[in-house]
Protein backbone atom coordinates (compact mmCIF):
# COMPACT_ATOMS: atom_id res chain seq x y z
CA UNK A 1 0.00 0.00 0.00
CA UNK A 2 1.09 3.54 -0.78
CA UNK A 3 -1.16 6.73 1.39
CA UNK A 4 -0.53 10.28 0.48
CA UNK A 5 -2.81 12.37 3.10
CA UNK A 6 -3.13 16.20 3.37
CA UNK A 7 -4.92 18.13 6.75
CA UNK A 8 -6.83 21.31 5.37
CA UNK A 9 -7.50 24.36 7.97
CA UNK A 10 -10.30 25.36 5.77
CA UNK A 11 -12.99 22.92 4.62
CA UNK A 12 -13.68 25.03 1.75
CA UNK A 13 -10.50 24.28 -0.02
CA UNK A 14 -10.97 20.26 0.52
CA UNK A 15 -11.86 19.87 -2.79
CA UNK A 16 -9.21 22.03 -4.38
CA UNK A 17 -6.63 20.18 -2.14
CA UNK A 18 -7.57 16.74 -3.37
CA UNK A 19 -7.76 17.60 -7.30
CA UNK A 20 -4.03 19.41 -6.69
CA UNK A 21 -3.06 15.60 -4.92
CA UNK A 22 -4.51 13.44 -7.47
CA UNK A 23 -2.57 15.81 -10.60
CA UNK A 24 0.48 15.51 -8.78
CA UNK A 25 0.16 11.72 -8.22
CA UNK A 26 -0.73 11.02 -12.27
CA UNK A 27 1.83 13.49 -13.02
CA UNK A 28 4.85 10.82 -10.85
CA UNK A 29 2.61 8.47 -12.75
CA UNK A 30 3.25 9.80 -16.25
CA UNK A 31 6.51 11.37 -15.99
CA UNK A 32 10.00 10.41 -15.62
CA UNK A 33 11.57 10.56 -12.68
CA UNK A 34 15.44 12.06 -12.44
CA UNK A 35 18.24 10.97 -11.33
CA UNK A 36 18.45 13.75 -8.89
CA UNK A 37 15.05 12.69 -7.56
CA UNK A 38 16.53 9.27 -7.34
CA UNK A 39 20.05 10.45 -5.67
CA UNK A 40 17.80 12.61 -2.80
CA UNK A 41 15.98 9.51 -2.08
CA UNK A 42 18.46 7.18 -2.31
CA UNK A 43 20.68 8.85 0.40
CA UNK A 44 18.14 9.51 2.83
CA UNK A 45 17.13 6.01 3.11
CA UNK A 46 21.03 4.54 3.63
CA UNK A 47 21.40 7.46 6.38
CA UNK A 48 18.67 6.10 7.81
CA UNK A 49 19.51 2.24 7.83
CA UNK A 50 23.02 3.06 8.54
CA UNK A 51 22.11 5.19 11.90
CA UNK A 52 19.50 1.97 12.66
CA UNK A 53 22.28 -0.21 11.87
CA UNK A 54 24.46 1.73 15.30
CA UNK A 55 21.36 1.07 17.60
CA UNK A 56 21.33 -3.01 19.16
CA UNK A 57 17.22 -2.57 19.53
CA UNK A 58 16.78 -1.36 16.39
CA UNK A 59 19.05 -3.91 14.49
CA UNK A 60 17.26 -6.65 16.58
CA UNK A 61 13.53 -5.40 15.49
CA UNK A 62 14.46 -4.86 11.87
CA UNK A 63 16.50 -8.26 11.44
CA UNK A 64 13.03 -9.66 13.24
CA UNK A 65 10.54 -8.43 10.62
CA UNK A 66 13.02 -9.90 7.40
CA UNK A 67 13.54 -13.40 9.19
CA UNK A 68 9.25 -13.20 9.46
CA UNK A 69 9.76 -12.76 5.71
CA UNK A 70 11.80 -15.89 5.07
CA UNK A 71 15.89 -14.50 6.18
CA UNK A 72 17.53 -12.06 7.58
CA UNK A 73 19.80 -11.67 4.98
CA UNK A 74 16.62 -9.86 2.83
CA UNK A 75 17.51 -6.51 5.05
CA UNK A 76 20.84 -6.55 3.14
CA UNK A 77 19.55 -7.50 -0.31
CA UNK A 78 16.92 -4.47 0.69
CA UNK A 79 20.08 -1.97 1.22
CA UNK A 80 21.88 -3.36 -2.21
CA UNK A 81 18.67 -2.62 -4.12
CA UNK A 82 18.28 1.24 -2.85
CA UNK A 83 22.02 1.26 -3.68
CA UNK A 84 21.25 0.30 -7.21
CA UNK A 85 17.66 1.62 -7.81
CA UNK A 86 17.60 3.48 -11.16
CA UNK A 87 15.31 6.56 -12.60
CA UNK A 88 14.00 3.92 -14.78
CA UNK A 89 12.88 1.76 -12.21
CA UNK A 90 11.16 4.22 -10.91
CA UNK A 91 9.37 5.61 -13.45
CA UNK A 92 8.42 1.82 -14.78
CA UNK A 93 6.96 1.17 -11.44
CA UNK A 94 4.83 4.46 -10.83
CA UNK A 95 3.52 3.78 -14.03
CA UNK A 96 2.54 0.76 -13.32
CA UNK A 97 0.91 1.09 -9.62
CA UNK A 98 -0.71 4.50 -9.37
CA UNK A 99 -3.59 3.47 -11.44
CA UNK A 100 -6.89 5.40 -11.07
CA UNK A 101 -8.54 1.77 -10.76
CA UNK A 102 -6.39 1.17 -7.85
CA UNK A 103 -7.09 4.48 -6.25
CA UNK A 104 -9.10 5.21 -3.15
CA UNK A 105 -10.04 8.37 -1.55
CA UNK A 106 -10.91 9.12 1.53
CA UNK A 107 -12.29 12.31 3.60
CA UNK A 108 -12.54 12.73 7.29
CA UNK A 109 -14.61 15.83 8.24
CA UNK A 110 -14.65 17.24 11.33
CA UNK A 111 -17.81 18.99 12.58
CA UNK A 112 -17.73 22.22 14.96
CA UNK A 113 -19.87 20.37 18.10
CA UNK A 114 -19.13 17.05 18.08
CA UNK A 115 -21.92 14.16 18.70
CA UNK A 116 -21.08 11.49 20.50
CA UNK A 117 -22.57 8.05 20.82
CA UNK A 118 -23.13 7.79 24.78
CA UNK A 119 -20.92 5.02 26.28
CA UNK A 120 -22.04 3.44 29.31
CA UNK A 121 -20.37 2.01 32.11
CA UNK A 122 -19.85 -1.43 32.43
CA UNK A 123 -22.35 -2.90 34.77
CA UNK A 124 -21.47 -5.41 37.44
CA UNK A 125 -21.72 -9.38 36.02
CA UNK A 126 -22.58 -10.62 38.88
CA UNK A 127 -25.77 -7.84 39.78
CA UNK A 128 -26.85 -8.81 36.22
CA UNK A 129 -26.78 -12.62 36.90
CA UNK A 130 -28.68 -11.87 40.21
CA UNK A 131 -31.82 -10.88 38.84
CA UNK A 132 -31.92 -13.83 36.19
CA UNK A 133 -34.73 -15.97 37.17
CA UNK A 134 -34.24 -18.70 34.39
CA UNK A 135 -37.49 -20.11 32.16
CA UNK A 136 -38.42 -23.13 30.74
CA UNK A 137 -35.95 -26.22 30.70
CA UNK A 138 -35.00 -27.63 27.66
CA UNK A 139 -36.52 -31.37 26.94
CA UNK A 140 -32.95 -33.18 28.02
CA UNK A 141 -33.56 -36.13 25.31
CA UNK A 142 -32.84 -40.14 26.23
CA UNK A 143 -29.43 -42.12 26.33
CA UNK A 144 -29.62 -43.50 22.93
CA UNK A 145 -26.41 -46.19 22.01
CA UNK A 146 -26.31 -44.84 18.46
CA UNK A 147 -26.30 -48.45 16.83
CA UNK A 148 -27.01 -49.84 13.60
CA UNK A 149 -29.07 -51.98 16.15
CA UNK A 150 -30.62 -49.54 18.24
CA UNK A 151 -31.45 -47.58 15.17
CA UNK A 152 -33.29 -50.23 13.24
CA UNK A 153 -34.80 -51.46 16.80
CA UNK A 154 -36.25 -48.04 16.84
CA UNK A 155 -37.44 -47.82 12.82
CA UNK A 156 -41.39 -48.36 11.89
CA UNK A 157 -41.17 -48.74 8.13
CA UNK A 158 -44.71 -47.97 6.51
CA UNK A 159 -46.50 -47.09 2.98
CA UNK A 160 -48.17 -44.37 3.21
CA UNK A 161 -51.74 -43.98 1.51
CA UNK A 162 -50.94 -42.59 -2.22
CA UNK A 163 -47.47 -44.33 -1.87
CA UNK A 164 -45.34 -42.46 0.03
CA UNK A 165 -42.59 -44.66 1.34
CA UNK A 166 -41.85 -43.68 4.61
CA UNK A 167 -39.63 -44.35 7.56
CA UNK A 168 -40.31 -43.18 11.34
CA UNK A 169 -37.13 -43.45 14.03
CA UNK A 170 -38.73 -41.92 17.24
CA UNK A 171 -36.63 -41.01 20.31
CA UNK A 172 -36.21 -38.54 22.87
CA UNK A 173 -34.68 -35.36 21.20
CA UNK A 174 -32.82 -32.87 23.22
CA UNK A 175 -35.50 -29.68 23.21
CA UNK A 176 -38.10 -32.28 21.79
CA UNK A 177 -36.49 -31.43 18.15
CA UNK A 178 -38.02 -33.50 14.71
CA UNK A 179 -36.08 -33.45 12.05
CA UNK A 180 -38.61 -34.52 8.55
CA UNK A 181 -37.27 -34.76 5.00
CA UNK A 182 -39.73 -35.73 1.57
CA UNK A 183 -38.09 -36.49 -1.32
CA UNK A 184 -40.72 -36.18 -4.11
CA UNK A 185 -39.57 -37.67 -7.87
CA UNK A 186 -41.30 -36.50 -10.99
CA UNK A 187 -40.95 -36.61 -15.21
CA UNK A 188 -38.74 -38.83 -17.00
CA UNK A 189 -36.01 -37.98 -19.84
CA UNK A 190 -38.10 -36.75 -22.59
CA UNK A 191 -41.06 -34.52 -20.55
CA UNK A 192 -37.97 -33.04 -18.54
CA UNK A 193 -35.71 -32.09 -21.78
CA UNK A 194 -34.61 -28.59 -21.57
CA UNK A 195 -36.45 -27.78 -18.01
CA UNK A 196 -33.46 -27.54 -15.74
CA UNK A 197 -34.15 -23.59 -15.15
CA UNK A 198 -37.64 -23.77 -14.37
CA UNK A 199 -37.20 -26.61 -12.03
CA UNK A 200 -34.40 -25.27 -10.21
CA UNK A 201 -35.91 -22.23 -9.66
CA UNK A 202 -39.76 -23.80 -8.22
CA UNK A 203 -37.60 -24.57 -4.76
CA UNK A 204 -36.53 -20.82 -4.53
CA UNK A 205 -39.93 -19.48 -5.54
CA UNK A 206 -42.10 -21.63 -3.19
CA UNK A 207 -40.06 -20.53 -0.27
CA UNK A 208 -40.93 -16.96 -1.23
CA UNK A 209 -44.79 -17.20 -0.15
CA UNK A 210 -47.88 -19.02 -1.04
CA UNK A 211 -51.42 -18.33 -2.05
CA UNK A 212 -52.80 -17.30 1.75
CA UNK A 213 -49.44 -16.09 2.79
CA UNK A 214 -46.94 -13.83 1.54
CA UNK A 215 -43.06 -13.28 1.98
CA UNK A 216 -43.42 -11.76 5.14
CA UNK A 217 -45.63 -13.16 6.79
CA UNK A 218 -44.70 -16.94 5.84
CA UNK A 219 -41.11 -16.23 7.27
CA UNK A 220 -43.21 -14.42 10.82
CA UNK A 221 -45.51 -17.32 11.06
CA UNK A 222 -41.97 -19.82 10.76
CA UNK A 223 -39.68 -17.93 13.60
CA UNK A 224 -43.34 -18.20 15.60
CA UNK A 225 -43.27 -21.98 14.99
CA UNK A 226 -39.82 -22.28 15.35
CA UNK A 227 -39.32 -24.17 12.12
CA UNK A 228 -36.53 -24.03 9.90
CA UNK A 229 -37.89 -24.79 6.56
CA UNK A 230 -36.51 -25.15 3.23
CA UNK A 231 -37.15 -26.91 -0.36
CA UNK A 232 -34.50 -27.54 -3.24
CA UNK A 233 -35.75 -28.54 -6.55
CA UNK A 234 -33.99 -29.97 -9.88
CA UNK A 235 -35.18 -31.93 -12.92
CA UNK A 236 -36.76 -34.71 -11.45
CA UNK A 237 -36.55 -34.13 -7.78
CA UNK A 238 -38.15 -31.94 -4.93
CA UNK A 239 -37.02 -32.64 -1.38
CA UNK A 240 -38.30 -30.55 1.51
CA UNK A 241 -36.33 -30.83 4.90
CA UNK A 242 -37.98 -29.02 8.02
CA UNK A 243 -36.57 -29.28 11.45
CA UNK A 244 -39.20 -28.24 13.93
CA UNK A 245 -40.72 -29.23 17.73
CA UNK A 246 -42.98 -31.55 18.65
CA UNK A 247 -45.58 -29.61 20.10
CA UNK A 248 -45.44 -27.41 16.67
CA UNK A 249 -44.91 -30.24 14.21
CA UNK A 250 -48.71 -29.88 12.75
CA UNK A 251 -48.56 -26.27 12.03
CA UNK A 252 -45.28 -26.72 10.37
CA UNK A 253 -46.25 -29.56 8.49
CA UNK A 254 -49.67 -27.74 7.30
CA UNK A 255 -47.62 -24.56 5.81
CA UNK A 256 -44.80 -26.64 4.44
CA UNK A 257 -47.53 -28.45 2.60
CA UNK A 258 -49.12 -25.28 1.38
CA UNK A 259 -45.85 -24.40 0.33
CA UNK A 260 -45.57 -26.82 -1.72
CA UNK A 261 -49.23 -27.12 -3.19
CA UNK A 262 -50.23 -23.57 -3.36
CA UNK A 263 -47.13 -21.43 -3.57
CA UNK A 264 -48.22 -17.50 -5.09
CA UNK A 265 -45.50 -18.16 -8.01
CA UNK A 266 -45.01 -13.88 -8.36
CA UNK A 267 -43.58 -12.19 -11.26
CA UNK A 268 -42.08 -9.77 -8.51
CA UNK A 269 -40.22 -12.47 -6.87
CA UNK A 270 -39.66 -14.43 -10.04
CA UNK A 271 -37.37 -11.66 -10.89
CA UNK A 272 -35.91 -11.00 -7.94
CA UNK A 273 -34.80 -14.57 -7.91
CA UNK A 274 -33.70 -14.48 -11.41
CA UNK A 275 -31.47 -10.96 -10.42
CA UNK A 276 -29.93 -12.65 -7.65
CA UNK A 277 -28.92 -15.82 -9.70
CA UNK A 278 -27.63 -13.81 -12.76
CA UNK A 279 -25.90 -11.40 -10.24
CA UNK A 280 -23.93 -14.77 -8.87
CA UNK A 281 -23.61 -16.31 -12.22
CA UNK A 282 -22.05 -13.31 -13.62
CA UNK A 283 -19.42 -13.26 -10.89
CA UNK A 284 -18.46 -17.21 -11.19
CA UNK A 285 -17.40 -16.90 -14.81
CA UNK A 286 -14.13 -15.35 -13.06
CA UNK A 287 -14.29 -18.04 -10.37
CA UNK A 288 -11.66 -20.24 -10.49
CA UNK A 289 -13.52 -22.93 -9.05
CA UNK A 290 -17.03 -22.35 -10.41
CA UNK A 291 -15.14 -22.64 -13.89
CA UNK A 292 -12.69 -25.73 -12.82
CA UNK A 293 -15.70 -28.14 -11.48
CA UNK A 294 -18.03 -26.88 -14.42
CA UNK A 295 -15.39 -27.66 -17.14
CA UNK A 296 -14.32 -30.93 -15.84
CA UNK A 297 -18.68 -32.23 -14.99
CA UNK A 298 -18.98 -31.03 -18.36
CA UNK A 299 -16.29 -32.67 -19.81
CA UNK A 300 -16.78 -36.11 -18.33
CA UNK A 301 -20.35 -35.91 -18.99
CA UNK A 302 -21.92 -38.75 -21.12
CA UNK A 303 -25.37 -36.86 -22.04
CA UNK A 304 -26.17 -34.65 -24.79
CA UNK A 305 -27.08 -30.92 -24.84
CA UNK A 306 -30.83 -30.52 -23.96
CA UNK A 307 -30.67 -34.11 -21.43
CA UNK A 308 -31.70 -33.59 -18.56
CA UNK A 309 -28.96 -35.27 -16.78
CA UNK A 310 -26.88 -32.88 -18.51
CA UNK A 311 -24.83 -30.09 -16.53
CA UNK A 312 -25.50 -26.32 -17.79
CA UNK A 313 -22.52 -24.52 -18.05
CA UNK A 314 -22.51 -20.99 -16.63
CA UNK A 315 -23.18 -19.53 -19.95
CA UNK A 316 -26.39 -21.75 -20.43
CA UNK A 317 -27.57 -20.88 -17.50
CA UNK A 318 -27.15 -17.05 -17.84
CA UNK A 319 -28.87 -17.74 -21.22
CA UNK A 320 -32.34 -19.61 -20.02
CA UNK A 321 -32.22 -17.63 -16.82
CA UNK A 322 -32.51 -14.50 -18.83
CA UNK A 323 -35.47 -15.78 -21.25
CA UNK A 324 -37.35 -18.15 -18.71
CA UNK A 325 -41.14 -17.18 -18.33
CA UNK A 326 -43.30 -17.53 -15.08
CA UNK A 327 -45.72 -18.98 -17.37
CA UNK A 328 -43.23 -22.23 -17.98
CA UNK A 329 -42.17 -21.83 -13.88
CA UNK A 330 -46.13 -22.31 -13.22
CA UNK A 331 -46.49 -24.72 -16.04
CA UNK A 332 -44.14 -27.00 -14.49
CA UNK A 333 -45.16 -26.81 -10.93
CA UNK A 334 -48.55 -27.61 -12.51
CA UNK A 335 -47.42 -30.31 -14.56
CA UNK A 336 -44.15 -32.27 -12.59
CA UNK A 337 -44.98 -31.84 -8.80
CA UNK A 338 -47.01 -34.05 -6.83
CA UNK A 339 -46.82 -36.72 -4.12
CA UNK A 340 -47.59 -39.76 -5.71
CA UNK A 341 -43.75 -41.09 -5.96
CA UNK A 342 -42.16 -40.32 -2.85
CA UNK A 343 -40.02 -41.07 0.37
CA UNK A 344 -40.70 -39.51 3.75
CA UNK A 345 -38.15 -39.68 7.22
CA UNK A 346 -39.31 -38.49 10.36
CA UNK A 347 -36.86 -38.90 13.21
CA UNK A 348 -37.40 -37.40 16.35
CA UNK A 349 -39.24 -37.16 19.31
CA UNK A 350 -43.04 -37.33 17.38
CA UNK A 351 -46.38 -39.74 17.19
CA UNK A 352 -46.30 -41.96 14.52
CA UNK A 353 -50.02 -42.44 14.06
CA UNK A 354 -50.85 -38.31 14.64
CA UNK A 355 -47.95 -37.43 11.99
CA UNK A 356 -49.09 -40.19 9.64
CA UNK A 357 -52.34 -39.10 9.93
CA UNK A 358 -51.94 -35.45 8.91
CA UNK A 359 -49.16 -35.90 5.78
CA UNK A 360 -52.00 -38.61 4.40
CA UNK A 361 -54.43 -35.93 5.04
CA UNK A 362 -52.60 -33.19 3.69
CA UNK A 363 -50.51 -34.59 0.51
CA UNK A 364 -52.12 -38.51 -0.50
CA UNK A 365 -54.52 -37.10 -3.15
CA UNK A 366 -51.62 -34.46 -4.49
CA UNK A 367 -50.94 -36.60 -7.74
CA UNK A 368 -48.43 -35.02 -10.79
CA UNK A 369 -50.18 -34.92 -13.89
CA UNK A 370 -47.00 -36.31 -16.12
CA UNK A 371 -45.82 -39.31 -15.80
CA UNK A 372 -42.78 -40.57 -14.08
CA UNK A 373 -39.96 -42.86 -14.97
CA UNK A 374 -36.32 -43.27 -13.18
CA UNK A 375 -33.77 -41.52 -15.06
CA UNK A 376 -31.15 -44.02 -15.10
CA UNK A 377 -27.14 -42.79 -14.44
CA UNK A 378 -25.14 -43.90 -17.85
CA UNK A 379 -21.17 -44.92 -17.73
CA UNK A 380 -19.09 -44.20 -20.25
CA UNK A 381 -15.50 -43.66 -20.50
CA UNK A 382 -14.32 -40.59 -21.52
CA UNK A 383 -10.93 -40.18 -23.48
CA UNK A 384 -8.48 -38.23 -21.18
CA UNK A 385 -8.07 -34.14 -21.90
CA UNK A 386 -6.43 -31.45 -20.84
CA UNK A 387 -7.90 -28.57 -20.45
CA UNK A 388 -6.34 -24.33 -19.19
CA UNK A 389 -8.49 -21.79 -18.35
CA UNK A 390 -7.56 -18.51 -17.69
CA UNK A 391 -9.15 -16.22 -14.93
CA UNK A 392 -7.33 -13.14 -15.09
CA UNK A 393 -5.91 -11.61 -11.94
CA UNK A 394 -6.87 -14.86 -9.73
CA UNK A 395 -4.33 -14.60 -6.78
CA UNK A 396 -5.84 -18.61 -6.60
CA UNK A 397 -5.28 -21.98 -8.99
CA UNK A 398 -7.76 -24.84 -9.42
CA UNK A 399 -5.90 -27.95 -10.41
CA UNK A 400 -8.44 -31.07 -10.64
CA UNK A 401 -8.41 -34.35 -12.14
CA UNK A 402 -10.97 -37.03 -12.53
CA UNK A 403 -13.06 -39.73 -14.61
CA UNK A 404 -15.72 -42.30 -15.01
CA UNK A 405 -15.45 -45.22 -13.18
CA UNK A 406 -17.58 -48.38 -14.17
CA UNK A 407 -18.48 -49.13 -10.53
CA UNK A 408 -21.61 -49.19 -8.31
CA UNK A 409 -22.14 -49.28 -4.80
CA UNK A 410 -22.79 -52.53 -3.63
CA UNK A 411 -19.63 -53.86 -5.96
CA UNK A 412 -17.52 -56.73 -3.69
CA UNK A 413 -14.88 -54.31 -4.71
CA UNK A 414 -16.59 -51.04 -3.85
CA UNK A 415 -15.09 -50.84 0.10
CA UNK A 416 -11.43 -51.40 -1.28
CA UNK A 417 -11.81 -48.24 -3.87
CA UNK A 418 -13.75 -46.07 -1.30
CA UNK A 419 -10.87 -46.63 1.19
CA UNK A 420 -8.61 -45.99 -2.32
CA UNK A 421 -10.00 -42.54 -2.75
CA UNK A 422 -9.18 -41.50 0.74
CA UNK A 423 -5.93 -42.69 1.39
CA UNK A 424 -5.01 -40.96 -2.39
CA UNK A 425 -6.58 -37.58 -1.20
CA UNK A 426 -9.15 -37.77 1.46
CA UNK A 427 -8.28 -35.47 4.39
CA UNK A 428 -5.98 -36.53 7.62
CA UNK A 429 -3.08 -38.24 6.00
CA UNK A 430 -3.71 -38.98 2.77
CA UNK A 431 -1.01 -38.69 0.35
CA UNK A 432 -1.71 -36.20 -1.27
CA UNK A 433 -2.61 -33.92 1.36
CA UNK A 434 1.42 -34.91 3.23
CA UNK A 435 2.34 -34.44 -0.67
CA UNK A 436 1.35 -31.26 -1.26
CA UNK A 437 0.60 -29.99 2.23
CA UNK A 438 3.33 -30.65 4.27
CA UNK A 439 6.01 -32.13 1.76
CA UNK A 440 6.65 -30.09 -1.31
CA UNK A 441 4.26 -26.78 0.49
CA UNK A 442 2.28 -25.63 -2.61
CA UNK A 443 -1.49 -26.06 -1.23
CA UNK A 444 -3.21 -26.16 2.11
CA UNK A 445 -7.01 -27.25 0.24
CA UNK A 446 -6.37 -30.87 -0.88
CA UNK A 447 -9.57 -32.63 -1.67
CA UNK A 448 -10.80 -35.49 -3.14
CA UNK A 449 -12.07 -39.28 -3.57
CA UNK A 450 -14.05 -41.98 -5.01
CA UNK A 451 -17.69 -42.82 -5.26
CA UNK A 452 -20.64 -45.17 -7.24
CA UNK A 453 -24.25 -44.68 -7.88
CA UNK A 454 -26.14 -47.05 -5.32
CA UNK A 455 -28.78 -48.00 -8.60
CA UNK A 456 -26.75 -47.24 -11.86
CA UNK A 457 -22.97 -48.49 -12.64
CA UNK A 458 -21.68 -44.96 -12.73
CA UNK A 459 -19.24 -43.88 -10.63
CA UNK A 460 -16.36 -41.28 -10.42
CA UNK A 461 -12.93 -40.78 -8.93
CA UNK A 462 -11.65 -36.89 -8.33
CA UNK A 463 -9.00 -35.22 -6.91
CA UNK A 464 -7.67 -31.49 -6.90
CA UNK A 465 -6.23 -28.90 -4.83
CA UNK A 466 -6.04 -24.88 -4.78
CA UNK A 467 -2.45 -23.42 -5.39
CA UNK A 468 -0.82 -20.24 -6.39
CA UNK A 469 -0.97 -19.91 -10.26
CA UNK A 470 2.96 -20.47 -10.48
CA UNK A 471 2.91 -24.01 -8.41
CA UNK A 472 -0.04 -25.42 -11.43
CA UNK A 473 2.12 -27.56 -12.77
CA UNK A 474 4.35 -28.96 -9.95
CA UNK A 475 0.63 -29.49 -8.22
CA UNK A 476 -0.70 -31.46 -11.20
CA UNK A 477 2.93 -33.51 -11.74
CA UNK A 478 2.65 -34.55 -7.76
CA UNK A 479 -0.98 -35.36 -8.45
CA UNK A 480 0.14 -37.85 -11.12
CA UNK A 481 2.94 -38.92 -9.15
CA UNK A 482 1.19 -40.06 -5.94
CA UNK A 483 -1.43 -41.98 -8.01
CA UNK A 484 0.53 -43.63 -9.83
CA UNK A 485 2.89 -44.73 -7.14
CA UNK A 486 -0.18 -45.92 -5.19
CA UNK A 487 -1.27 -48.03 -8.78
CA UNK A 488 2.56 -49.15 -8.76
CA UNK A 489 3.19 -49.93 -4.85
CA UNK A 490 0.10 -50.34 -3.17
CA UNK A 491 -0.53 -50.08 0.10
CA UNK A 492 1.45 -50.88 3.25
CA UNK A 493 0.08 -53.04 6.37
CA UNK A 494 0.36 -50.17 8.63
CA UNK A 495 -0.80 -47.60 6.38
CA UNK A 496 -4.32 -49.20 5.72
CA UNK A 497 -5.11 -49.87 9.36
CA UNK A 498 -4.60 -46.55 10.37
CA UNK A 499 -7.30 -45.08 7.25
CA UNK A 500 -9.45 -48.02 8.19
CA UNK A 501 -8.94 -47.01 11.48
CA UNK A 502 -10.41 -43.73 10.66
CA UNK A 503 -12.85 -44.56 8.14
CA UNK A 504 -14.28 -46.79 11.07
CA UNK A 505 -14.40 -43.95 13.62
CA UNK A 506 -16.18 -41.41 11.47
CA UNK A 507 -18.59 -43.48 10.67
CA UNK A 508 -19.26 -44.87 14.26
CA UNK A 509 -19.56 -41.10 14.87
CA UNK A 510 -22.09 -40.53 11.57
CA UNK A 511 -24.74 -42.92 13.76
CA UNK A 512 -25.24 -40.51 15.73
CA UNK A 513 -25.57 -37.27 13.40
CA UNK A 514 -29.48 -37.24 13.37
CA UNK A 515 -29.15 -35.65 9.71
CA UNK A 516 -26.69 -38.91 8.64
CA UNK A 517 -29.25 -41.05 9.74
CA UNK A 518 -32.06 -39.04 7.91
CA UNK A 519 -30.26 -39.29 4.73
CA UNK A 520 -29.24 -42.98 4.95
CA UNK A 521 -32.74 -44.30 6.15
CA UNK A 522 -34.09 -42.34 2.75
CA UNK A 523 -31.67 -43.55 0.81
CA UNK A 524 -32.89 -46.23 2.44
CA UNK A 525 -36.52 -46.13 1.54
CA UNK A 526 -35.77 -45.70 -2.18
CA UNK A 527 -33.50 -48.59 -2.74
CA UNK A 528 -34.97 -51.16 -0.34
CA UNK A 529 -32.58 -51.38 2.02
CA UNK A 530 -31.97 -51.18 5.97
CA UNK A 531 -29.29 -49.95 7.82
CA UNK A 532 -28.12 -53.30 7.88
CA UNK A 533 -26.54 -52.42 4.54
CA UNK A 534 -24.43 -49.48 6.21
CA UNK A 535 -23.08 -52.21 9.09
CA UNK A 536 -22.85 -54.70 5.77
CA UNK A 537 -20.06 -51.85 4.66
CA UNK A 538 -18.64 -50.91 7.59
CA UNK A 539 -17.46 -54.87 8.26
CA UNK A 540 -16.32 -54.93 4.81
CA UNK A 541 -14.00 -51.91 5.65
CA UNK A 542 -12.55 -53.77 8.52
CA UNK A 543 -11.63 -56.77 6.35
CA UNK A 544 -9.77 -55.12 3.77
CA UNK A 545 -6.58 -55.97 2.89
CA UNK A 546 -3.52 -54.51 1.18
CA UNK A 547 -4.00 -56.57 -1.88
CA UNK A 548 -7.75 -55.88 -2.04
CA UNK A 549 -6.47 -52.15 -2.22
CA UNK A 550 -4.07 -52.99 -4.39
CA UNK A 551 -6.46 -54.41 -7.21
CA UNK A 552 -8.65 -51.76 -7.51
CA UNK A 553 -6.23 -49.03 -7.81
CA UNK A 554 -4.79 -50.76 -11.10
CA UNK A 555 -8.23 -51.09 -11.87
CA UNK A 556 -9.49 -48.21 -11.15
CA UNK A 557 -6.99 -45.26 -10.56
CA UNK A 558 -5.43 -44.63 -14.06
CA UNK A 559 -3.94 -41.25 -14.55
CA UNK A 560 -3.77 -41.73 -18.31
CA UNK A 561 -7.60 -42.07 -18.23
CA UNK A 562 -7.97 -38.74 -16.10
CA UNK A 563 -8.88 -35.58 -17.12
CA UNK A 564 -7.54 -32.38 -16.15
CA UNK A 565 -8.39 -29.06 -15.73
CA UNK A 566 -6.46 -26.41 -14.50
CA UNK A 567 -8.17 -23.00 -13.68
CA UNK A 568 -6.75 -19.65 -13.09
CA UNK A 569 -4.29 -16.64 -14.12
CA UNK A 570 -2.54 -18.14 -17.32
CA UNK A 571 -0.20 -15.80 -17.66
CA UNK A 572 1.11 -16.36 -13.96
CA UNK A 573 0.61 -20.27 -14.61
CA UNK A 574 3.57 -19.09 -17.33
Amino acid sequence: MITFFAEVRDADKVEEVEDAMVRIIEDVAHSAATRAEVQRFRNRRLKEMDLAMTDSESVAIELSEWAALGDWRLLMVQRQRISDLTAAEVSRVAGERLLPANRTIGRFVPTAKAERAPVDEAPDAAAVVATYRGGAAIAPGEAFAATVANLEARTRRIELAGGIKAAFLVKKTRGATVHLRLQLHHGDLTSLRGKSIPAALLGALVQRGTIAHDHQALGDELDRLKAEVSITSSSGLVVLDVVTLRDNLEATLALSTEMLRTPRLDRKDLEIVRQEWLAALEQSRQDPDAVGFEALELALSPYAKGDPRRPLSIEERIAALEKVTLAEVERYHRDFWGADHAELVVLGDCDVDATRALIEQQLSAWKARKAYTRMPEVYKRIAATQAVIDTPDKEMTLVLAGANLDARDDDLEYPALELAGDILAGAGQARLVERLRQKDGLSYAVFGGTSASAEDRAGSVLIGATVAPQNAARALAAMQEETDRLVADGVTAVELETFKTTWLEAWSAQLASDDWVVSALLRGLRLDRTLEHEQALRDRIAALTPADLAAVAKKHLDWAQMTRVTAGDAAKMK
